[in-house]
Protein backbone atom coordinates (compact mmCIF):
# COMPACT_ATOMS: atom_id res chain seq x y z
CA UNK A 1 0.00 0.00 0.00
CA UNK A 2 1.44 3.66 -1.30
CA UNK A 3 1.07 6.18 1.32
CA UNK A 4 2.19 9.66 -0.07
CA UNK A 5 4.48 10.32 3.31
CA UNK A 6 7.41 12.35 2.78
CA UNK A 7 9.02 10.84 5.48
CA UNK A 8 8.20 8.30 7.62
CA UNK A 9 10.98 7.53 10.73
CA UNK A 10 10.75 4.88 12.72
CA UNK A 11 13.01 3.81 15.75
CA UNK A 12 12.50 0.35 13.90
CA UNK A 13 15.55 1.48 11.53
CA UNK A 14 18.21 2.45 14.18
CA UNK A 15 20.16 0.29 16.56
CA UNK A 16 20.33 1.57 19.60
CA UNK A 17 19.23 5.04 20.82
CA UNK A 18 21.53 8.47 21.00
CA UNK A 19 22.23 8.55 24.26
CA UNK A 20 22.17 12.22 24.47
CA UNK A 21 18.77 12.07 23.35
CA UNK A 22 17.68 9.02 25.23
CA UNK A 23 14.06 10.99 26.39
CA UNK A 24 12.41 13.88 25.36
CA UNK A 25 9.58 15.96 27.54
CA UNK A 26 6.57 16.99 25.47
CA UNK A 27 4.82 20.01 26.67
CA UNK A 28 1.23 19.13 26.73
CA UNK A 29 -1.97 20.88 27.40
CA UNK A 30 -4.27 19.54 30.64
CA UNK A 31 -6.73 19.05 28.11
CA UNK A 32 -5.02 16.63 25.56
CA UNK A 33 -3.55 14.85 28.78
CA UNK A 34 -6.54 13.98 29.91
CA UNK A 35 -8.29 13.16 26.55
CA UNK A 36 -4.81 10.29 26.17
CA UNK A 37 -5.63 8.71 29.45
CA UNK A 38 -9.16 8.51 28.88
CA UNK A 39 -8.14 6.70 25.20
CA UNK A 40 -5.42 4.83 27.68
CA UNK A 41 -7.77 3.53 30.35
CA UNK A 42 -10.46 2.15 27.25
CA UNK A 43 -8.28 -0.04 25.94
CA UNK A 44 -6.41 1.94 23.21
CA UNK A 45 -2.31 0.88 22.51
CA UNK A 46 -1.27 3.13 20.05
CA UNK A 47 -1.79 7.00 20.61
CA UNK A 48 -0.28 10.13 18.62
CA UNK A 49 0.34 13.35 19.13
CA UNK A 50 -0.40 15.77 16.39
CA UNK A 51 2.87 18.67 15.94
CA UNK A 52 2.67 21.52 13.73
CA UNK A 53 6.60 20.97 13.29
CA UNK A 54 8.92 18.10 12.89
CA UNK A 55 10.40 18.12 16.41
CA UNK A 56 11.54 14.77 17.99
CA UNK A 57 14.37 12.54 16.78
CA UNK A 58 13.38 9.03 15.62
CA UNK A 59 15.85 7.57 18.14
CA UNK A 60 14.30 8.61 21.17
CA UNK A 61 13.07 5.93 23.36
CA UNK A 62 10.94 7.15 25.93
CA UNK A 63 8.86 10.14 26.18
CA UNK A 64 7.70 12.11 29.36
CA UNK A 65 4.80 13.91 29.47
CA UNK A 66 5.37 17.66 30.86
CA UNK A 67 1.93 19.41 31.63
CA UNK A 68 2.40 22.59 30.97
CA UNK A 69 0.80 26.49 32.63
CA UNK A 70 -0.55 26.16 35.17
CA UNK A 71 0.32 22.88 36.37
CA UNK A 72 3.40 22.25 35.47
CA UNK A 73 4.06 19.06 36.25
CA UNK A 74 5.51 15.34 34.81
CA UNK A 75 2.49 13.37 34.55
CA UNK A 76 3.41 10.41 32.77
CA UNK A 77 5.08 8.70 29.94
CA UNK A 78 5.26 6.32 27.11
CA UNK A 79 7.31 4.20 24.40
CA UNK A 80 8.52 6.22 21.04
CA UNK A 81 6.88 4.02 18.52
CA UNK A 82 7.56 6.34 15.53
CA UNK A 83 7.52 10.24 13.97
CA UNK A 84 5.51 9.99 10.62
CA UNK A 85 5.52 13.77 8.82
CA UNK A 86 3.66 14.82 5.64
CA UNK A 87 0.56 15.63 4.07
CA UNK A 88 -1.53 16.80 6.34
CA UNK A 89 -4.72 15.38 5.13
CA UNK A 90 -3.44 11.70 4.52
CA UNK A 91 -2.17 11.55 7.74
CA UNK A 92 -5.38 12.53 9.33
CA UNK A 93 -6.88 10.01 7.20
CA UNK A 94 -4.19 7.38 7.97
CA UNK A 95 -3.16 7.74 11.88
CA UNK A 96 -6.27 10.55 13.07
CA UNK A 97 -7.93 7.36 15.26
CA UNK A 98 -4.94 7.52 17.16
CA UNK A 99 -4.66 10.90 18.08
CA UNK A 100 -6.54 12.50 21.20
CA UNK A 101 -8.65 15.10 18.73
CA UNK A 102 -12.18 14.88 17.96
CA UNK A 103 -12.67 16.29 14.79
CA UNK A 104 -11.03 17.53 11.64
CA UNK A 105 -11.98 20.40 12.00
CA UNK A 106 -10.14 20.28 15.60
CA UNK A 107 -7.28 18.86 14.55
CA UNK A 108 -6.93 21.73 11.31
CA UNK A 109 -7.40 24.46 14.06
CA UNK A 110 -4.32 22.59 15.99
CA UNK A 111 -1.99 22.27 12.94
CA UNK A 112 -3.10 26.04 11.93
CA UNK A 113 -4.13 24.10 8.87
CA UNK A 114 -0.65 23.70 7.45
CA UNK A 115 -0.44 21.36 4.60
CA UNK A 116 2.77 19.48 6.49
CA UNK A 117 2.38 18.03 9.58
CA UNK A 118 4.05 15.50 11.97
CA UNK A 119 2.46 12.21 14.09
CA UNK A 120 4.41 11.38 16.98
CA UNK A 121 3.39 8.02 18.17
CA UNK A 122 3.72 6.16 20.86
CA UNK A 123 2.92 3.33 22.89
CA UNK A 124 2.50 1.71 26.69
CA UNK A 125 1.17 4.80 27.80
CA UNK A 126 1.78 5.10 31.90
CA UNK A 127 0.32 7.77 33.88
CA UNK A 128 2.23 7.99 37.07
CA UNK A 129 0.36 8.00 40.85
CA UNK A 130 3.14 10.08 42.07
CA UNK A 131 3.21 13.60 40.40
CA UNK A 132 6.30 15.22 39.89
CA UNK A 133 6.86 19.07 39.90
CA UNK A 134 8.84 21.01 37.61
CA UNK A 135 10.71 22.41 40.67
CA UNK A 136 11.74 18.84 41.30
CA UNK A 137 12.94 18.03 38.14
CA UNK A 138 14.51 21.18 37.30
CA UNK A 139 17.93 20.07 38.84
CA UNK A 140 17.96 16.79 36.53
CA UNK A 141 16.87 18.72 33.28
CA UNK A 142 19.66 21.06 34.39
CA UNK A 143 17.64 24.15 33.04
CA UNK A 144 15.52 26.71 35.41
CA UNK A 145 12.78 27.40 32.34
CA UNK A 146 10.57 24.32 30.41
CA UNK A 147 10.75 25.00 26.78
CA UNK A 148 7.72 25.90 24.84
CA UNK A 149 9.03 22.56 22.33
CA UNK A 150 10.20 20.33 24.97
CA UNK A 151 13.48 19.16 25.64
CA UNK A 152 15.88 15.86 25.20
CA UNK A 153 16.93 14.19 28.11
CA UNK A 154 20.12 11.64 28.18
CA UNK A 155 19.59 8.30 29.39
CA UNK A 156 20.92 9.29 32.66
CA UNK A 157 18.60 12.10 32.90
CA UNK A 158 15.89 9.47 31.36
CA UNK A 159 16.86 7.18 34.42
CA UNK A 160 16.83 9.75 37.61
CA UNK A 161 13.23 11.24 36.58
CA UNK A 162 11.95 7.69 36.14
CA UNK A 163 13.03 6.97 39.41
CA UNK A 164 11.27 10.14 40.92
CA UNK A 165 8.04 9.28 38.87
CA UNK A 166 8.54 5.50 39.88
CA UNK A 167 10.76 4.43 42.56
CA UNK A 168 14.57 2.84 42.01
CA UNK A 169 13.08 -0.58 41.49
CA UNK A 170 10.62 0.00 38.71
CA UNK A 171 12.50 2.15 36.96
CA UNK A 172 15.39 0.14 36.55
CA UNK A 173 12.90 -2.39 34.78
CA UNK A 174 10.95 0.33 32.74
CA UNK A 175 15.37 0.96 30.93
CA UNK A 176 16.09 -2.44 30.64
CA UNK A 177 12.92 -3.09 28.76
CA UNK A 178 13.51 0.08 27.13
CA UNK A 179 16.43 -1.42 25.98
CA UNK A 180 14.84 -4.54 24.56
CA UNK A 181 12.72 -2.72 22.88
CA UNK A 182 10.97 -4.71 19.93
CA UNK A 183 10.80 -1.34 18.42
CA UNK A 184 14.64 -1.40 18.30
Amino acid sequence: MHRNLAARTSSVSSCLPDESRWGYVLPIEERYWTRFSKRNRAGKKVHAYVLAGNLLSARVKLVFFYSIHPIKEVLGYADFLERISGDSRELWKSNGHEACLNSFDEYSDLTRRKDRVTFFRFTNLQETSKIVSFDQVSGILATTRMSQTGMYLTKEQSESLLKLLMGPDDANGILCRGLESPFQ
